[in-house]
């Protein structure tokens, strides 16, 4: 088994929005966070961070046809002008660690994440999905944990 579940409180996100509606593997994804390292928005994200939920996450908000991508951090602020706030409601999650290079051993996991939901005994029910960083190197290998927020299959 190379996961493990957790039960979380709701907790609230601060960070950077997708302008647009995104599918899987998305490049815009890629583009943004690659912004974010320019334009200092990754910097200033971290420094939102203020609960024991530390590091930068990818949060995947479900939306019609697709997805709604934020770059944020887990904070009680309000954010500031130019960021976005999303809440995480309370959830049961299945958590699925990795590690490698961005964005190629991501996906993989990814991949391999899912495969593993199905053989469990919980499914994905329809509430926002993160990847949490948890240690992130300037050549683009990170250490990371991918959430999952499910319920117990009943058969």
């Amino acid at each position: 088994m190379s996961y493990r579940i957790e039960h979380k409180l709701s907790f609230d996100v601060i960070g950077i929005k997708s302008s647009r509606v995104l599918k899987p593997f998305d490049q815009e994804m890629g583009f943004m966070w690659q912004k974010a390292m320019e334009n200092g928005d990754f910097d200033r994200i971290l420094r939102l961070a203020n609960t024991d939920f530390e590091g930068i996450h990818g949060f995947c908000s479900p939306a019609e046809n697709g997805f709604e991508y934020y770059i944020a951090s887990v904070s009680t602020l309000e954010p500031p002008e130019g960021l976005s706030k999303l809440n995480i409601p309370e959830s049961t999650w299945f958590i699925y660690a990795g590690q490698g290079r961005l964005p190629e051993d991501l996906h993989k996991a990814w991949a391999d994440a899912f495969q593993e939901l199905q053989s469990s005994e919980y499914q994905q029910i329809a509430e926002p999905c993160f990847e949490r960083y948890l240690k992130f190197e300037e050549d683009l290998t990170s250490q990371f944990e991918l959430w999952i927020a499910v319920e117990k299959k009943y058969n």
